[in-house]
């Protein structure tokens, strides 16, 4: 297996490359930086992040999920800050918290988050920061968004919003709702919101399924997409221009 990954290291105008589930070592992985010069793409899935990340500074397109180590966590603190040219990053593993250096990638435009949040702990917000101004689309579990109401009114460009399933209970009621979606409500960059229930009870609540309602009715030109459970029953949320 390694001499496999020795063997792609060897391509110099290697432009983009996945790994999904291979099963490399970070060490392993490290032969990578020899494509310094020409990746602008690397999308890893199930593996580990090579330290060597750092080298590939032609980078554009970052994607990782489901690290297999809460060491990642480290890696990622010490590249984000030397990867301002970013323009797409994601981060969805279970295992790896977002950094605080997300915050100065200025060039970012797409941002897939998974916000780790630890047992009877609230959802850390998103960073503020530079990046929220050049954000057109992002996705992040539902209680990090709202956890984040105050650091999104910058994000002045945002057009597409996922709103994700928790891992916890999340309180519909509570003023933290309230506040998130009144943001939705007031911010007209947004043409398009989803809400994604993959899993869980999230949005299985009479009062999430009222906000909705609420929010469709108040601005009838944002596109509103996915499925949602209220006490009388299951609904299917397609609300077009």
């Amino acid at each position: 297996m390694p001499s496999r990954v020795r063997q792609v290291a060897q391509l110099p105008r290697l432009a983009s490359l996945s790994l999904d589930g291979c099963g490399y070592s970070a060490a392993n992985l490290n032969v990578l930086s020899r494509l310094s010069g020409s990746l602008t793409h690397l999308d890893i899935k199930s593996g580990w992040i090579p330290g060597s990340l750092s080298a590939l500074t032609q980078l554009r397109d970052l994607r990782l999920w489901d690290s297999d180590t809460h060491e990642d966590d480290a890696v990622l603190s010490s590249v984000l800050p030397g990867f301002s040219q970013l323009t797409c990053l994601v981060v969805m593993t279970d295992d790896v918290e977002v950094p605080a250096a997300l915050a100065g990638l200025s060039q970012l435009q797409l941002c897939y988050l998974y916000l780790y949040v630890e047992i009877d702990a609230a959802a850390p917000p998103l960073p503020a920061g530079p990046w929220l101004a050049s954000l057109r689309w992002l996705r992040c579990n539902v209680d990090g968004l709202m956890s984040s109401t105050g650091a999104l009114g910058a994000a002045a460009g945002l057009q597409f919003l996922q709103a994700a399933h928790s891992s916890l209970s999340v309180d519909w009621a509570s003023p933290a709702a309230a506040a998130f979606f009144d943001w939705v409500e007031q911010h007209p960059p947004l043409c398009r919101m989803q809400f994604e229930a993959t899993s869980g009870q999230t949005f299985n609540s009479g009062h999430f399924a009222a906000r909705v309602m609420r929010l469709g009715r108040r601005r009838p030109a944002l596109v509103l997409e996915g499925g949602y459970s209220s006490d009388s029953g299951m609904y299917e949320l397609i609300v077009e221009e």
